[in-house]
């Protein structure tokens, strides 16, 4: 008798476990949607209205400096988005990439901007109260290594190209988090690329493992790409509290940053 009790609590556990590792597969589809934005919210986030002389040049900004491809922020300092801009068509180094975000802006010229933004997006997802928009203006080269996100959401590119990479994996047994998009190209078959214009929206399902680069353009001019990711508030279940301690133990430094808002 004790003995089939016992049996049956190891059955139900295992069960537990298995399902619980089944939940973090990724099972959602990455989707593109094309030329989402009209030419008046393209023209709004030009890189020429970051740079020098530019409707935006004299923001003040905080400049995100990371470890390239390993999503960990090493240093940052306050500038103008102009004096930024300018920085990023000078020498670069190797193992480190910097950007820039933006929330809220106070600025009234990027609120107009904004809200053009959010306008256009609304009318494709119609989630006017439930979204978080985060503006990012990356120096090129940009890398940000591979992981994932505990919220379904999307990305929408606004100026330059940026090349996304996608990979459907159980984030339980996933180990390849920070290696950079080409480093997951070669080593593995399957990951999905998808090259994103302005204008260009990519939808990330929760748990979706993700690489991004942006594609080198030339200076002079804005050496910037400029995207804004958009995260889905849905209420808690228990595949996005299970994603969350996933997360939390692969990204630890991560958890700090994105509670002081800086990620």
């Amino acid at each position: 008798m004790y003995f089939i009790l016992i049996l049956l609590i190891i059955v139900l556990i295992l069960i537990k476990c298995i399902n619980y590792k089944l939940d973090l597969k990724s099972n959602g589809k990455v989707k593109k949607y094309k030329k989402v934005l009209s030419e008046k919210t393209i023209k709004l986030f030009s890189g020429r209205n970051f740079a020098i002389g530019g409707i935006y040049a004299d923001i003040p900004v905080t400049v995100l400096e990371y470890i390239n491809n390993h999503n960990i922020i090493i240093n940052k300092y306050i500038t103008t988005m102009g004096d930024f801009v300018e920085s990023c068509c000078k020498k670069q180094y190797k193992n480190k990439c910097k950007q820039v975000l933006i929330r809220n802006p106070e600025n009234l010229q990027l609120q107009k901007a904004f809200n053009s933004l959010k306008l256009d997006i609304n009318k494709l997802l119609n989630y006017p109260n439930k979204i978080d928009m985060k503006l990012r203006i990356s120096c090129i080269p940009w890398n940000y290594g591979a992981h994932f996100d505990c919220d379904n959401g999307y990305l929408v590119q606004l100026y330059n190209k940026r090349n996304i990479g996608t990979i459907q994996s159980n984030i339980w047994k996933y180990k390849d988090y920070k290696l950079s998009l080409p480093e997951l190209t070669k080593k593995y078959k399957n990951i999905k690329k998808n090259i994103l214009k302005p204008g260009d929206l990519l939808y990330l399902p929760m748990t979706i493992t993700h690489a991004i680069s942006s594609l080198i353009s030339k200076c002079p001019g804005p050496n910037i790409s400029i995207a804004c990711s958009i995260s889905i508030h849905s209420i808690p279940s228990k595949k996005s509290n299970n994603c969350e301690m996933v997360f939390n133990k692969n990204f630890p430094q991560r958890i700090n940053e994105l509670t002081h808002g800086e990620e």
